[in-house]
């Protein structure tokens, strides 16, 4: 051998030993890694309480990658994470019993469901299903991800029919998911169908964290395309005195609620739903620009609500308002398109039906002219006769 091919094949052995550690410390890595990860994902879990058939473990041998995945939305380490399943892997919890295991066999992921019609379909059949622990183990695994479901398309279709079906203790372990996100839900399309159903179907006592997570964003969920389903549906299934807080709020910022495209359901619905003494105070909040607010689009119904729900004494407050004429007379506001229908509504009140009448009576030549106007003359009868 040529002593000039010496340093060269040391070097060459060398090199192929440096090599060789290094790929030695990789897989110590690696395995040091996976087993950190396995081990991880095993405790990063909610705190589901109540729950039957599903326990948290060490022991995750015996489960390959594919099944991991499918399972729990864990993503071992050496594999693509997005960021969909790193959120959903802080909700993992792996299961341990025979029945746990046949139901994530058939359904897999819970987060499978939230686009899967198929999957939604098959998991609310269960649902109907009378056997009880099978239903209860059903309703754990929705709940690893009952936020995610929540928020999606068929997802919410499942919680909702999860809501409606299961036991009182099982309604508890999907409050307790989902008691953090109220506020998200109840502007989500999708979300606010659920919150709505746990109104529906919870006692009173049990949905005070929804009044809660509220408070103090009245006015902005009642003027939510979403939010205002979900105030409506605490109005009519709760008291007053739960909802006090919210009241409040809701009342402070009346009129201007009332001419909001979504919050004047909810002002009528208070109207509609509350006592006396909580339409009187919606009432004098209205007073002071009641004129206005017959004329608006929106806020017209919630004068003619106002009317329909008061007693004499504040239906004849409400008409004499009217006929104070600020900012607009008894006459605009009858030749108006939406005032029209206020105005023509206080006819069907003996307490304030001649009163209005002698108002307009001086005016009719006006009243004619308009197309309202003369809506409103023929529901008081004073729509003079043509030439014979």
């Amino acid at each position: 051998m040529n002593s000039s091919q010496c340093p060269t094949q040391d070097t060459e052995v060398q090199q192929r030993s440096r090599a060789s550690r290094r790929r030695l410390r990789q897989r110590v890595v690696r395995a040091k890694m996976q087993s950190q990860a396995n081990h991880s994902m095993c405790h990063q879990v909610n705190n589901i309480s109540g729950t039957a058939g599903l326990v948290v473990t060490d022991n995750v041998k015996g489960f390959d990658k594919a099944t991991l995945v499918s399972w729990t939305g864990f993503v071992p380490v050496g594999m693509a994470e997005s960021k969909e399943k790193e959120d959903f892997r802080t909700h993992a919890m792996m299961p341990c019993s025979n029945e746990t295991h046949a139901l994530m066999v058939r359904f897999g992921s819970p987060m499978e469901l939230r686009d899967s019609m198929q999957g939604a379909c098959e998991v609310m059949k269960i649902l109907e299903i009378e056997d009880c622990v099978e239903r209860r183990q059903l309703v754990a695994w929705l709940a690893i991800c009952a936020h995610q479901l929540a928020l999606s398309s068929q997802g919410c279709r499942v919680l909702q029919k999860a809501i409606e079906v299961v036991s009182s203790s099982d309604l508890v372990v999907l409050s307790k998911q989902l008691e953090p996100y109220v506020l998200e839900l109840a502007q989500s399309p999708h979300g606010n169908f659920v919150l709505a159903k746990m109104v529906e179907r919870m006692p009173p006592v049990s949905i005070s964290f929804v009044i809660e997570r509220l408070q103090g964003n009245a006015s902005k969920i009642a003027e939510n395309k979403y939010g205002c389903r979900v105030l409506e549906r605490l109005i009519e299934h709760c008291s007053e005195e739960r909802l006090v807080v919210l009241v409040r709020e809701l009342i402070a910022d009346a009129d201007v609620l009332s001419r909001h495209q979504f919050g004047n359901f909810v002002v009528q619905h208070l109207l509609e739903h509350g006592a006396p003494p909580l339409r009187s105070s919606i009432a004098q909040q209205l007073l002071p620009c009641i004129s206005a607010l017959a004329m608006h689009r929106n806020a017209s119904h919630v004068v003619q609500k106002a009317l329909d729900f008061s007693d004499v004494a504040m239906q004849t407050q409400i008409a004499e308002f009217l006929e104070a004429g600020h900012p607009n007379s008894l006459v605009d506001v009858a030749c108006s398109r939406y005032g029209s229908y206020v105005i023509s509504s206080l006819a069907r009140f003996p307490c304030t039906r001649s009163r209005v009448c002698a108002r307009i009576s001086c005016d009719i030549n006006i009243l004619q002219e308009s197309q309202y106007g003369k809506r409103t003359l023929q529901c008081f009868r004073l729509m003079p006769h043509g030439p014979p």
